[in-house]
């Protein structure tokens, strides 16, 4: 009986040990200072963003709103509808206090994101879309380094904002499936015990 509860508990420990390790969710981010724009082929971000919207999942109790999210100014050229490589690490960095918020991410500027591709996905002179893919990387050490993605949207020639994801937020049906998984084990476990105690 021990051994099949200490089995039980391991794997039960495990998998939520592994669904711990993915960073979840998402958080809405906007610019807030100056030198952003795009062209038809080009994308360049102001050094200075704010989180603005709801955290969900890992980044509702990580990351404060009105926190800073620090992104790399470097122009990004040869832009089109197809995705471009891009190697760029702490592409965006969060986060740290602002004057909004007397706190960052504990510790300080504790995500990073290294950009591995873009697509500049509409343009016009009034907006513009970008969409990239990359990892989120947790220098903290906790969660595992997780494939994310963003959206970017230019409302006019410099404002911009953008959403980051990492993996989806696993839903309570995806849960009670996983324990429904593990229940025949548990039943076949117990049955065993019974047999083996009453022989």
């Amino acid at each position: 009986m021990k051994k099949t509860l200490i089995i039980a508990a391991a794997l039960i420990t495990s998998i939520s040990a592994v669904k711990a390790q993915l960073i979840t969710g998402s958080l809405g981010v906007e610019d807030f200072g100056t030198g952003a724009g795009y062209t038809s082929s080009s994308l360049t971000l102001g050094n200075l963003n704010i989180v603005n919207s709801s955290e969900q999942g890992t980044f509702a109790a990580l990351v404060p709103k009105l926190s800073d999210v620090t992104v790399d100014t470097t122009t990004l050229s040869g832009l089109s509808t197809s995705a471009k490589a891009e190697d760029i690490t702490d592409f965006f960095v969060f986060s740290s206090p602002d004057f909004l918020t007397a706190s960052g991410t504990s510790p300080e500027n504790r995500f990073d994101f290294t950009l591995t591709s873009i697509t500049e996905v509409s343009h016009s002179s009034l907006s513009a879309t970008f969409t990239g893919t990359g990892t989120l990387i947790d220098t903290d050490g906790v969660y595992s380094d997780t494939a994310s993605t963003f959206t970017l949207t230019f409302a006019g020639a410099s404002e911009y904002s953008f959403t980051l994801a990492g993996a989806p937020v696993p839903e309570p049906t995806t849960w009670a499936a996983g324990a429904l998984m593990l229940l025949p084990m548990s039943v076949g476990a117990l049955r065993a015990l019974r047999k083996k105690q009453t022989a």
